[in-house]
């Protein structure tokens, strides 16, 4: 304790004053209510005038623990708080971030700024020296570099947040590497300070399993001094290799410098999973310490896997990151050739795979005529579960080439649908008429062939056939379909209306015949049957209708069809040539319509000797019947 005699003439002045001063000299003080009653002291005690400070006489390290709801939640430790008006400050402190299971959220040298007057915790990472060092959080396992963490205490959101919001924050995986940045730390060295400072491990540490140790045996390892070697161990603790404590001249060696050394010479798996947060309106990242989920904004996009070619891009830009490198995200996911987009997909790290509990839709691509570009299949698959394995889970690195990865592995049927406006006005509506994939597995995402590339599946067809089995495949249009034979004897058409013996195409052109279509004794053939759910429309190469006790022989070539089963009319109508009637080969011009009873006629009827028109005409074995027709009978001359 020190004081003097001094004299002031103002407030100021005695404010302002050094004395009367005290210091302590052990840093084992607990303090209770100095920094309010959410937070706790232990360390030292110095006063100098009305300054308050926590440095002690030995100059040991003092330590704030702030609790939330009662539990502790933040603890920094400094050489020095400075404790006033309402505010605990610190220029140097470390940060620790308590999470479960004994894990953190560590920062070796932060600006510490607690007001417990207001309840608000301020933490900012500097730019220079220790302070560039991102945060680690071993919790999540990744490394967050960002310039600020913001807290009120009585809240369960902490944020994260970059003053300059034109910088982005980034969040690497722990496990995070790339050979550029091996190379870089090397710089105008002889030596790479990762592998010299394995080396020292190996010769001088590891048979007594420790990790800590003093700059100076360091240094004497080297043949070096400490103050020639610094800029060195600051640039290894910036990158979370080691823990360098200046004030205790400690080295503390990081799984990270052992893990890079193996990165490199190929001895280790790694991964590349690292985020870029850029956003203005709100943090780049909250934790919410209830659960312990960390939601980051701001994300375009990001890689799970380089060398297998896994990307996401996130709706809004929003992930969240769970536990040991676990994410939960919604958007879009490529993987290869394939495009996946849910909103509720979950990354495994350990098992390095994606599991979904939905997928809206898959969408394929594939390398175009030419070769040379990459092409949208246009049909998706959608309602899909399953999961995506990227690769193995020993080789997030992708440094050895297993080619049938990615995979994906569906747990559940799915459906491809036809009902987009630009197929037909979208008349094949997707609950009836789909296509229904079996649950499936498609390796090689990245390089599959069209040959290789088949769905298993049923297709129901709102009832133009019976449901059948099929494997639907890339069609000529870069749509999924199939090209099938109906069994021999063909297959019921329009719930029984009709029989179809053809091949029958699906696409996104639609569902096509090539073939023959029996209705009420007639036999149409064509190569192009246009099939909708309540009609048939189609080119005829001929349509031929044997005499029987209700109809007339009838032959036509080259005409146009219509089918309305439901409505139980056959129509066709005559093109260049005109319909032959009866057995005497009378022309007939305009459309006649075939019913299960009657064959009508709205046109001209033409022979040798006359010509009789209607648009009610009725057609018997022999006969042609109007209520009200004209007729015209050729003169001899005229003949």
């Amino acid at each position: 304790f020190e004081d003097k005699a001094s004299y002031a003439s103002n407030q100021d002045e005695i404010r302002h004053s050094s004395f009367p001063k005290f210091s302590t000299f052990r840093n084992d003080l607990e303090i209770k209510n100095l920094l309010g009653p959410s937070a706790t002291y232990k360390g030292g005690l110095s006063i100098a005038g009305s300054n308050i400070t926590t440095a002690n006489r030995s100059g040991e390290e003092s330590v704030i623990t702030i609790l939330y709801k009662g539990k502790p939640r933040v603890i920094a430790t400094s050489p020095s708080f400075k404790v006033m008006d309402g505010a605990a400050q610190s220029l140097e402190a470390s940060f620790t971030l308590l999470m479960d299971s004994g894990r953190t959220i560590f920062h070796p040298k932060v600006q510490f700024n607690f007001n417990f007057k207001d309840g608000r915790l301020l933490i900012t990472k500097g730019e220079t020296g220790l302070m560039r060092a991102p945060f680690a959080d071993d919790y999540h396992k990744i490394d967050i570099d960002v310039q600020q963490i913001r807290w009120k205490i009585d809240e369960p959101l902490i944020d994260f947040d970059n003053v300059n919001k034109n910088q982005e924050v980034k969040i690497e995986s722990a496990s995070f590497f790339k050979e550029y940045r091996y190379e870089k730390l090397q710089g105008m060295l002889r030596y790479n300070p990762l592998e010299k400072m394995t080396e020292f491990y190996r010769a001088k540490l590891a048979k007594q399993k420790r990790l800590k140790f003093a700059v100076s045996e360091y240094a004497a390892f080297l043949n070096n001094t400490k103050d020639r070697i610094e800029a060195q161990l600051i640039d290894l603790s910036d990158g979370g290799f080691i823990v360098y404590d200046p004030f205790d001249d400690s080295i503390t060696l990081r799984p990270k410098l052992f893990n890079y050394v193996q990165n490199h010479y190929k001895l280790k798996d790694y991964d590349v999973i690292r985020f870029s947060s850029l956003i203005s309106a709100r943090p780049n990242a909250t934790l919410n310490i209830l659960n312990n989920e960390l939601k980051v904004e701001g994300v375009q996009r990001f890689y799970f896997s380089d060398s297998q070619n896994v990307i996401v891009a996130p709706t809004e830009q929003i992930i969240t990151i769970l536990n040991d490198r676990r994410i939960r995200f919604a958007g879009q996911i490529r993987a290869g050739r394939f495009d996946f987009y849910g909103r509720n997909f979950e990354f495994d790290y350990a098992n390095f795979q994606i599991k979904y509990s939905n997928i809206d839709s898959m969408r394929i691509y594939f390398p175009d005529s030419s070769g040379k570009a990459i092409v949208p299949i246009k049909s998706v698959l959608r309602n899909i579960y399953g999961t995506l394995f990227i690769d193995k889970p020993n080789n997030k690195s992708g440094l050895k080439d297993y080619p049938e990865y990615p995979i994906f592995k569906s747990d559940k049927g799915s459906v491809i649908t036809y009902d987009k406006p630009h197929i037909h006005g979208g008349v094949y509506e997707a609950d009836k008429f789909h296509f229904e994939v079996d649950p499936f597995t498609i390796d090689s995402l990245d390089n599959f062939t069209i040959a290789g590339l088949a769905f298993d599946g049923t297709f129901r067809s709102d009832g133009i056939f019976p449901e059948f089995r099929e494997q639907a495949r890339i069609q000529k249009d870069y749509s999924l379909g199939f090209i099938t034979r109906t069994p021999p004897g063909g297959y019921p058409m329009y719930r029984g209306k009709g029989k179809g013996e053809m091949t029958i195409s699906l696409s996104e052109e639609g569902l096509y015949g090539s073939g023959d279509v029996s209705y009420q004794g007639s036999i149409t053939k064509s190569k192009k049957f246009l099939m909708l759910p309540d009609r048939m429309r189609a080119p005829v190469d001929s349509y031929e209708l044997p005499e029987n006790d209700k109809y007339p022989e009838v032959y036509a070539a080259g005409a146009t069809a219509e089918w309305k089963p439901y409505s139980d009319e056959f129509n066709i109508a005559n093109g260049e040539s005109p319909i032959r009637m009866f057995k005497m080969g009378h022309r007939f011009y305009g459309n006649i319509t075939q019913t299960p009873t009657v064959l009508k006629g709205d046109g001209t009827l033409k022979w040798s000797e006359a010509e009789y028109a209607s648009r009610k005409m009725r057609f018997g074995t022999m006969r042609a019947e109007s209520p009200e027709a004209s007729q015209n009978i050729y003169s001899l001359e005229s003949n």
